[in-house]
């Protein structure tokens, strides 16, 4: 597969400092704009963020954890490496900001398996640094919920388990407010105590009973359950 320039229609759906994200055809495409000294050099050593891409891709698919895959990576003629996965439909975190889950059947489908989905993370012993919800995705028809971009993954062996899971679920449920707050009716798209305690009961059914004892729900101030407001 060749890379094909981003596109100017507006088709870029990221522009920064560290990466240009542009979708073409069924396909997406994420080529990091680091100096390329860095980027040969990272390259060379094995820890170039494109390398950990495919195969943190690769091992979570492999462990039955839902994924984009990448379905191709290469070097562009000046030097800046790149990767294509396919168009996997909205993220979760444009789908609240669109009100698209404000139906009660697919909220609370959606909620649950983005749950499962965290709890198959938690139960390989790995965590996610950026497990925000521009980074899980929804099959076109909203019935599914896969992981992407994945580079931000590292084992967590060692780690206890309320340890490393309350980063991942403090980003996510920020994130998600975030996206609320510029739904079309913010009071509708926000995150509710059954919506919470909906992914808990999901996301508990994939942790491993540990001799610690962290299989317990984190007690955290923005994550206990609390009254929610009256629509």
């Amino acid at each position: 597969m060749q890379l094909p320039p981003p596109p100017r229609d507006g088709q870029v759906l990221k522009r920064d400092g560290r990466s240009t994200v542009w979708r073409s055809g069924d396909e997406v495409f994420k080529r990091y704009e680091h100096p390329r000294w860095k980027q040969a050099l990272t390259r060379r050593l094995g820890v170039h963020p494109a390398q950990k891409e495919v195969q943190w891709a690769e091992k979570l698919a492999t462990a039955g954890v839902p994924t984009v895959p990448v379905i191709a990576s290469g070097v562009d003629e000046q030097g800046r490496s790149w990767v294509a996965t396919p168009h996997a439909g909205p993220s979760l975190h444009d789908a609240v900001a669109a009100g698209r889950l404000d139906d009660p059947a697919t909220r609370h489908r959606v909620t649950r398996q983005a749950g499962v989905l965290t709890g198959k993370i938690l139960y390989q012993r790995i965590r996610n640094r950026d497990h925000k919800a521009s980074n899980l995705v929804l099959g076109a028809g909203l019935d599914e919920v896969r992981i992407l971009d994945t580079p931000g993954f590292r084992g967590a062996r060692g780690i206890p388990l309320v340890m490393m899971s309350l980063p991942m679920l403090l980003t996510l449920l920020r994130t998600l407010n975030a996206a609320a707050s510029q739904a079309p009716d913010p009071a509708a798209a926000g995150i509710t105590r059954s919506d919470r305690m909906r992914f808990y009961r999901a996301m508990l059914t994939c942790w491993p009973r540990l001799p610690d004892g962290a299989q317990r729900l984190p007690r955290h101030p923005d994550l206990v359950a609390t009254r929610s407001p009256a629509a």
